[in-house]
C-alpha cells in the first residue's frame, strides 16, 4: 500500500539511524503507520512493534489483522466472491482490460 508520505524511500537513512542510535532498543514505535511500508525494510528485528495513525480506518484495519485470526481467511473468501460469486458474474460483462482495471482498483481498497 502506498501513501503520499511513505517512509519507504528513506529506508536506508532510517536503518542507519536505528543502527547508530538505537542498537539496543527492543521495541519499535511507529507514530505514523500509513501503509507500514517501512517495516519489511528494517534491517533490525524488534521484540515488539507499536503502531499508531490518525487515519482511524487504517488503524482499525491493522488492529483487525492483529486481533482477528480469521482476517486473512475472510479476505480470501471476499476475493473468491469477487471472481466466482455474484460480482464475478457481473464482471463477465466487461472486457478483459476493464476487468483488469476493476481488479486493480479493488486490490487497493
Amino acid at each position: 500500500m502506498y501513501f503520499l508520505g511513505s517512509k519507504e524511500r528513506f529506508s536506508e537513512v532510517i536503518n542507519s539511524i536505528i543502527k547508530d542510535k538505537f542498537e539496543f532498543c527492543t521495541l519499535y514505535c511507529e507514530p505514523f503507520a500509513g501503509g507500514l511500508n517501512i517495516l519489511p525494510l528494517l534491517d533490525k528485528k524488534f521484540e515488539k512493534y507499536y503502531i499508531n495513525d490518525l487515519n482511524t480506518y487504517m488503524y482499525n484495519l491493522y488492529m483487525s489483522i492483529r486481533d482477528d485470526g480469521k482476517f486473512v481467511e475472510r479476505i480470501d473468501k471476499a476475493k473468491s466472491l469477487l471472481t466466482e460469486g455474484f460480482i464475478g458474474q457481473l464482471m463477465k460483462g466487461f472486457s478483459q482490460q476493464e476487468q483488469k482495471m476493476i481488479a486493480r482498483f479493488l486490490s487497493k481498497l
